[in-house]
């Protein structure tokens, strides 16, 4: 968590982060956006169900974008850094998830 963090310390860290976020525009991620739909390998959602930051709720805007119905897992008593937070929850549905492609395969 350290190394995420430390370049947003101390008050110039604090200002730069702050600057940077409220700069962010819808614009800014539009490309993208408008191309989730043409998205050509499996997708599975993993979302904190804590996060303060993104909602919940945008996970499920996230999956009404993406071809396939993907499915959605919220992770309990996760916030917005799933991977740091609860690298073991990760873990547990990614392996999950791998070992169900692996066996639909055949």
């Amino acid at each position: 968590m350290e190394i995420l963090t430390e370049p947003w310390l101390g008050p110039t860290g604090q200002a730069a982060f702050y600057r940077q976020i409220s700069q962010l525009r819808v614009e800014d991620t539009r490309p993208v956006v408008d191309r989730l739909g043409e998205l050509r390998c499996p997708v599975r959602i993993g979302w904190g169900e804590d996060d303060p930051w993104i909602a919940v709720e945008q996970a499920h805007r996230l999956r009404r974008a993406l071809p396939g119905d993907p499915e959605t897992t919220t992770l309990a008593g996760v916030g917005h850094l799933g991977p740091v937070e609860s690298p073991a929850a990760i873990h547990r549905e990614l392996d999950a998830w791998l070992a169900e492609r692996l066996t639909s395969r055949g």
